[in-house]
């Protein structure tokens, strides 16, 4: 499938997903896909339309976890999407331009709450996070730099006649063990039976060269992962083979100049973070003129509307006829006293008519300017 044809809208988003899913999915041979929306402009589509954007809006709050729809006021992407489709079917230009300003309105406070969102998360990390994690590498840059001089201090290690080096002996649960074939047996030994003590917990199974180990056994990653402990602890992954474990603390130790160069790096990276945090955090919405334009267009919009509304809603049964000026009309419209324009005019001023309970208000207003009123 290349394209898929809505023609009509559903009842629920869900059967939309549905649709869409028939094309969107695995398996289909085309990379890229399309989908039309058909509408009718004046026409019930957009009540339909209006019916998906409002459940969208509730099932959105409960199926995603994003923070801008935790209220009920709230939209996401799908539910903006019916807005706009809703915005076409309907003719009249200022419901239109309403509809459009909404979603335009919701898009932007979506953004503004992100921008909020990630102010709050920089202010946490300059308060909290990264001084910790500053002072965190700080301590274990120092221990590890410890670690550095007890290696640099320790004995050459000696070679027998053809050049190997000699094992210089492990403690395994407390005894000593100098026969490398035997340690290593005695070793893997000790890591199997760390497994009992549960996921990840470090049990101390021995030293090596001044290093205290201990091992675990990771479930989820099916591994046993231990340390050697001096001043810092230096992470290692256990294998099955006896003897290849002392290769892998071999590199452990040898490698713990070079872990400090990467602690180092780090240490400084974060400080550059933190200076870059600064400089972002009590930045201003960079939309908010925006939104405040639209907001206040869509409140003008809104008023206009309401009035027509109501001004439609309205019909004077038992009417009187009042000659005024347009000045007058003007006090009318300003003061909110309804009324409509009569036909029955044969002067030169406008004769409109007014309910009989304005009749007073009316009449106050023409007091001066000693105006004709009649049935």
């Amino acid at each position: 499938m290349i394209a898929m044809h809505n023609l009509d809208a559903p009842w629920k988003p869900s059967d939309f997903a549905q649709r869409r899913g028939r094309i969107v999915r695995q398996g289909n041979t085309n990379a890229k896909v399309e989908v039309f929306k058909y509408i009718t402009e004046g026409t019930f589509d957009s009540c339909l339309y209006q019916t998906l954007e409002n459940k969208q809006k509730y099932i959105s709050q409960i199926m995603t976890s994003k923070s801008p729809v935790r209220s009920c006021q709230d939209v996401d992407e799908v539910t903006l999407s019916y807005a706009e489709v809703k915005a076409l079917a309907t003719g009249d230009p200022t419901i239109k331009e309403r509809m459009d300003l909404e979603v335009d309105i919701a898009k932007l406070k979506m953004l503004k709450a992100n921008h909020q969102n990630s102010q709050y998360k920089l202010e946490e990390k300059i308060l909290k996070g990264f001084p910790k994690m500053i002072a965190d590498l700080e301590h274990r840059i120092s221990s590890v730099k410890e670690d550095i001089k007890y290696v640099s201090g320790l004995q050459p290690e000696m070679l027998d006649a053809d050049g190997n080096k000699i094992f210089s002996g492990i403690t395994v649960n407390g005894n000593f063990i100098s026969d490398k074939k035997e340690a290593g047996e005695r070793l893997k030994a000790a890591i199997m039976v760390s497994s009992v003590g549960g996921n990840n917990r470090q049990i101390e199974i021995g030293e090596y060269k001044g290093f205290k180990l201990t091992s675990g056994y990771d479930i989820l990653n099916n591994k046993f992962i231990g340390y050697m402990s001096l001043n810092a602890q230096h992470r290692i992954e256990f294998g099955e083979s006896g003897g290849g474990n002392f290769t892998r603390m071999e590199n452990v130790i040898s490698n713990i100049e070079k872990e400090s160069d990467n602690l180092i790096e780090q240490l400084n990276n974060t400080r550059f973070e933190l200076d870059e945090s600064k400089k972002e955090v009590g930045k201003e919405f960079s939309h908010e003129k925006e939104l405040a334009e639209k907001t206040s267009r869509l409140e003008e919009l809104t008023r206009q509307l309401d009035a027509s509304a109501q001004t439609e809603s309205k019909h004077i049964e038992d009417p009187y006829f009042v000659e005024v000026t347009g000045e007058q009309i003007k006090i009318f419209e300003d003061k909110g006293i309804y009324f409509e324009k009569s036909d029955n005019c044969d002067t030169e001023n406008m004769v409109i008519k007014i309910e009989k309970s304005d009749k007073e208000k009316v009449s106050e207003i023409l007091n001066e300017s000693c105006q004709f009123v009649r049935k």
